[in-house]
């Protein structure tokens, strides 16, 4: 069965990207844990060849929330062709998702409106990486295909659909039940030893992850608190420039009026000295009358 053209939401030099170029992408690309939130798993599906190999892979769905809900697919597989674990596979558009030669097994939902246990993109690569980290090597009989496909379906707790009609040859995590993946042996406490140390080492991934980008988010905050105080600084010192002209314009204004002021005070001497000069003047006048009687 195929699918029509998608568009990819990640774009990578080539369409085969391993999981820690997938992480790096996101660890530099998204500027806070919100938006990289925005890409959703809303399934899981294992898919296994019909083919002599029998080769096993997880088909997740993609719900891009910031895109209008748009969907897209990515192949999740380990192969022996990449030496430094599997890849995520962006799948071409008008690729075939799933042909005749492909069997779906198995699928686990994570419904787009559960709030309670969202399952995110990230999530997935994280753990990609995590059990690359813990199995760098591929091993025909152990580290193998089926290994990948089996831990990331027991890792999430969740119900898992087996699909009917499944043919009698085929077998999940296993080839002709000759090879088989070693998930679900040696179960200590309900999980098997490998499961107890890769959810340990998981969550500390994922609190790695998600530390990366609170300290952006926390490094853009201050960014924007440093413009916000250079910019009341520059108002501020804009301020002070402006009132120091002000003062400069009032004390020029205030030698003025002491000018002024003391051009009155002369004019005001000068009269009183007029005044009493034409006192004086008076006087004088009013003696000689008296002298002239």
């Amino acid at each position: 069965m195929s699918r029509p053209a998608i568009e990819l939401p990640i774009e990578y030099d080539t369409n085969l990207a391993a999981v820690e170029t997938c992480l790096k992408y996101f660890k530099d690309t998204y500027q806070s844990l919100e938006a990289a939130q925005n890409l959703r798993a809303v399934s899981l599906r294992l898919i296994k060849s019909s083919k002599f190999a029998q080769h096993e892979y997880i088909l997740v769905d993609i719900l891009d929330t910031s895109r209008r809900d748009k969907r897209y697919s990515i192949c999740l597989q380990r192969g022996r062709g990449v030496p430094a674990f599997g890849s995520i596979h962006w799948l071409a558009p008008g690729q075939a998702f799933i042909d005749s030669n492909n069997i779906h097994c198995s699928t686990i939902e994570f419904p787009a409106n559960d709030k309670t246990h969202p399952l995110f993109h990230y999530n997935l690569v994280i753990l990609a990486c995590v059990i690359h980290w813990d199995s760098p090597q591929y091993m025909l009989f152990t580290q193998n295909c089926y290994f990948l496909a089996g831990t990331i379906f027991e890792f999430w707790d969740g119900d898992v659909t087996k699909e009917d009609n499944i043919p009698a040859n085929v077998k999940e995590g296993s080839w002709y039940s000759v090879i088989k993946t070693w998930v679900n042996n040696d179960k200590s406490g309900g999980l098997s030893a490998h499961m107890v140390k890769l959810k340990s080492n998981y969550e500390e991934a994922l609190e790695a992850f998600k530390n990366v980008l609170r300290e952006r988010v926390e490094a853009q905050e201050q960014q924007k608190q440093m413009w916000q105080q250079e910019g009341a600084d520059r108002e501020q010192q804009a301020l002070k420039e402006q009132m120091e002209v002000q003062a400069k314009q009032m004390e020029v204004q205030a030698k003025q009026l002491e000018v002024q002021a003391r051009q009155l005070e002369a004019q005001s001497k000068q009269e009183r000295d007029l005044q009493k000069r034409v006192e004086e003047v008076e006087e004088e006048l009013v003696k000689f009358k008296q002298q002239v009687v």
